[in-house]
C-alpha cells in the first residue's frame, strides 16, 4: 500500500516535470522567435534602415546571438533529456499500442475471455490512440518551435547578403 502511494506520487511530480520542462521551452522559443521576428523585421524594411544604422542594427543581433548562447548554456542538457524522455515515451507508447493487438494477456483470477474482453474495449483503444498522438503532438510542437528559433536567427544573415554595395560599410562588414 505505502510503495502504491509513494509510485503514485512521484509518478505526478515527474509528469509535472516533464510538462513544466515543456513549457519552459516552448515559452522560451516563442521569446526568441518573436525576438528575431521583430529584429527581422527592421531589417527587411528599407524605410527604417535608413534611420538605424548597421552599426545599432549589428548590437542588436549580438544581444540576441547572446542571449541564445546564454539560454542554450542554462538549458541545453534539460532539452538533450526532454528529447532523450520523449523518444523513450513515443517507442513505449507505439510499443504497447503494437503490442496489445497481439498479445493475450493472462490474469489469473479470471478466466481468458473476461480478460480478451477487457482490454479490447473501444475507451481503452480510444486512450491508447489519443495518449499517442497527444505525445506526438508535444514532441512535434516543441521540436519544430526549438528548429524554428535557428531558422529565423538566420535570416538577417540573407539580409546581409542584399545590402546594396553603396550602403556597404565597415559596421556592415562585422
Amino acid at each position: 500500500m505505502i510503495f502504491g502511494d509513494n509510485f503514485s506520487i512521484a509518478n505526478v511530480q515527474a509528469t509535472f516535470l516533464w510538462s513544466f520542462t515543456d513549457v519552459i521551452l516552448v515559452c522560451f522559443s516563442i521569446y526568441l522567435i518573436s525576438y528575431f521576428q521583430d529584429l527581422n523585421k527592421i531589417i527587411d524594411n528599407p524605410a527604417k534602415q535608413k534611420y538605424i544604422s548597421w552599426k545599432r542594427l549589428r548590437i542588436y543581433y549580438s544581444h540576441a546571438v547572446s542571449l541564445v548562447t546564454k539560454i542554450d548554456a542554462q538549458l541545453g542538457s534539460m532539452i538533450l533529456v526532454t528529447y532523450f524522455i520523449y523518444i523513450i515515451f513515443i517507442c513505449r507508447q507505439l510499443y504497447n499500442v503494437l503490442n496489445r493487438l497481439h498479445v493475450h494477456i493472462k490474469v489469473h483470477e479470471c478466466d481468458q475471455h473476461e480478460a480478451d474482453e477487457y482490454y479490447q474495449t473501444w475507451e481503452r483503444t480510444t486512450y491508447f490512440i489519443y495518449s499517442t498522438v497527444f505525445l506526438l503532438m508535444r514532441f512535434f510542437t516543441s521540436s519544430l518551435l526549438a528548429a524554428n528559433v535557428n531558422l529565423v536567427a538566420k535570416k538577417p544573415l540573407i539580409a546581409l547578403y542584399e545590402v546594396p554595395s553603396s550602403e556597404y560599410s565597415i559596421e556592415v562588414s562585422y
